[in-house]
This record gives structure tokens, sequence and C-alpha cells, in this order.
């Protein structure tokens, strides 16, 4: 920021001091000639002005909705989802209730999803009403912090968290560009008490300091199914706020 006003105050200086100089120049006075002169009338011929077109500003056109479809506008954000795809509010009842049973399941998982609850909260939730059995679901954290400067830098910081928590790193891709920013996304497979879950996370780094991180989770059984699913609703995501 230091450095943007910076910027700002020499181009202000550097207009103030040109326009200053046009000005002296404009008001200048030379000391005229004596000359006698006999006046004669001139003819003045009309002149056309040239008009110059101006090219219009495209305005951005914004992707329609699938059919079937439905998008979600948030203060931050937008995504597109399935109709049959309902989406939660995510309160603080909904969020205790996620740590109560995660805390059956796992207290080591619960004690982090608390902690992180303030620097990266969720913001948005749904699950797939088809669903059976396991339920199809998407959660939308944004994380204020400390971000890595690159994609391939996230996803080497990723799989070394995930390491050290016993999940199983599948896939990953470090190129990817959703909604005009850096992206990627990073396939695992985890296990809490008897359930069993295959994920895809695709984060969005705004750096310096913001990244959305979108978790889809499925049945291993129907993850390979539903993944191009998945990547079609990550692709509508869109940031509405600036980084």
């Amino acid at each position: 920021m230091r450095c943007l006003l910076a910027v700002i105050l020499v181009l202000s200086l550097a207009l103030s001091a040109t326009a200053c100089e046009e000005e002296e120049q404009a008001g200048a006075t030379a000391t005229p000639a004596q000359a006698t002169a006999t006046p004669t009338e001139a003819t003045a011929t009309p002149v056309e002005p040239t008009v110059t077109p101006v090219e219009p500003t495209p305005t951005p056109v914004e992707a329609a909705v699938p059919e079937g479809w439905e998008r979600h506008t948030m203060a931050r954000f937008q995504i597109d989802l399935p109709q049959t795809w309902d989406a939660w509010d995510p309160t603080q009842e909904t969020l205790d209730t996620i740590v109560q049973e995660l805390g059956s399941l796992n207290p080591e998982f619960a004690a982090l999803f608390e902690q992180t609850a303030t620097t990266a909260p969720v913001e948005f939730l749904a699950i797939d009403t088809e669903s059976v059995e396991f339920l199809d679901n998407l959660n939308i954290i944004r994380y204020e912090g400390s971000v890595p400067p690159t994609v391939p830098v996230a996803i080497a910081e990723l799989e070394g968290y995930y390491a050290d928590l016993g999940v199983t790193v599948l896939a990953t891709d470090s190129d990817l560009t959703i909604g005009g920013e850096e992206a990627g996304s990073i396939q695992i497979s985890i296990t809490l008490g008897p359930y069993e879950t295959r994920e895809v996370q695709y984060f969005v780094l705004l750096q310096p300091n913001l990244m959305y991180i979108l978790t889809f989770s499925a049945g291993p059984e129907n993850f390979d199914a539903l993944e191009p699913l998945f990547e079609q609703m990550a692709e509508s995501f869109r940031v509405l706020e600036s980084p």
C-alpha cells in the first residue's frame, strides 16, 4: 500500500508540474511590433469538423446458468449448483452440530475445525438431496491470513499437512484458473470412524492474504461418477470481493 501511495503522489506531482508549465507558456507576454497595415476583408471557408469514432467499451457478459441449475449469490462470491442441491445457512447452531458429530468420530479433527473457525469461517454449505446413504456435499471456506505465493507451493504445504494427519492424497492439479484467478485442486481419501469419503478441494488464491477453499465430498463408490459435476460447479465459482 505504501508503494501504491508513493506512485499516486509522484503521478499527481508530475501532472501538476506539466499543467503549471503549460499555463506559464500561455500567459507569457511579448512586445508587439508597430506596423501599419491596410485591412482587407477575408472570406472564411467553413471547415467541417472531423469526428473520430470512439469504440464502445464492451460490457462483460456473465456466464449463463445451465438448465436445471441455480445461481447462489452471496455477499462475497457466487456459485452455480444443480437445483437438486440445497444450500444451508452456516449458522452457529449448524457449526456446533458439525463439531459435535466430528468429536464423536475424531476429536483431533473436531479440535482443528474449532481452531480454524475464526480465521477460516465456513461461508457456504450445500448437499445433494438425491444422494443416498452418504450425503454428497459442498462447503466453502474463506481463509484470511498468510497465503502461499503460488499454487505449487500451496499444494506442497497441503500435502505435508495431510501426511501429518494420515490423510491419503490421490491426485493434484496446479494449473487451474477459476473465475480468472489462479487456482489448484487436490484429491484426498479420508476415514472418520465408520465413514470413508473421497474429497476434491479447489483452492482459489487471492494474494497476498486471502484464499477460498471449495471442498466437494462423496462416498468412494460414487466419487468418480460425480467428479465431472464437481468440476463444473467449481468452474462456476466467482469471487465478488476485491482481494
